[in-house]
């Protein structure tokens, strides 16, 4: 199932999405993730879920 994102909604999503890998320790990116699931979850449910689970699963830090 491939994600639509329509105008100022993208750019908003990416950018929100490129902070996650800007932060640099672990309890940034949890807080990361929390503060984008809540923002995103409800209009790109699978997006959200796939990313949460895969940095929840692996964090290198």
């Amino acid at each position: 199932m491939a994600v639509e994102f329509h105008g100022d909604r993208k750019k908003e999503f990416t950018q929100d999405l490129k902070y996650i890998y800007t932060v640099t320790n672990q309890q940034a990116v949890r807080t990361a993730l929390e503060d984008f699931n809540l923002k995103w979850n409800s209009k790109y449910f699978y997006a959200v879920d796939s990313l949460y689970k895969n940095w929840l699963n692996s964090l290198l830090f």
